[in-house]
């Protein structure tokens, strides 16, 4: 639960609503390095939240109350679709990425997103995709596992981690 004032959560989650209907998200990459000898192994796609008024929006205040609505599946599928976006952008560019994309149990839950991972990989034309899917142990305890059964959960160059 929120550790907010039960008055501000009705603003916040007006305020949420609109952030998706104005496009206010960005991702943030955060690269992940190998100990060893420094090299980058992949990237971690972040969603952020800057609001006009608000300013920046911690996850952990935002992501919770997306879950709670149920905006998380529109802010997963977004996030899915511009890290695609994203990867192709930088293997044209001669630096293909591993990216990392979190999943929420929600999101994992809903039946559209293995059609939503061959929506976003086929658009792209090339052979980069997200190549990593981090499910919480929530998301797949409280999931239909079929959901991810084979064929699914590697559909269109995806694979899935549990984390």
């Amino acid at each position: 639960r929120h550790l907010l004032p039960a008055g501000v959560l009705p603003e916040l989650e007006r305020a949420l609503r609109a952030a998706i209907e104005t496009r206010q998200f960005e991702l943030h990459y955060q690269p992940v390095v190998q100990l060893s000898d420094g090299s980058m192994t992949q990237v971690e796609a972040l969603v952020r939240w800057n609001d006009p008024e608000l300013g920046n929006m911690s996850p952990g205040v935002f992501i919770p109350l997306a879950e709670e609505t149920g905006f998380i599946t529109t802010i997963g599928n977004w996030v899915l679709e511009e890290s695609v976006r994203q990867a192709v952008i930088w293997q044209r560019n001669g630096t293909p990425v591993t990216v990392s994309v979190n999943v929420s149990a929600l999101q994992f839950r809903d039946q559209r997103l293995p059609q939503v991972l061959r929506d976003a990989t086929a658009a792209d034309g090339t052979t980069s995709t997200i190549s990593l899917l981090n499910f919480s142990f929530h998301a797949v305890h409280c999931a239909n596992i079929a959901c991810i059964s084979a064929g699914e959960g590697s559909c269109a160059g995806a694979s899935a981690g549990l984390r």
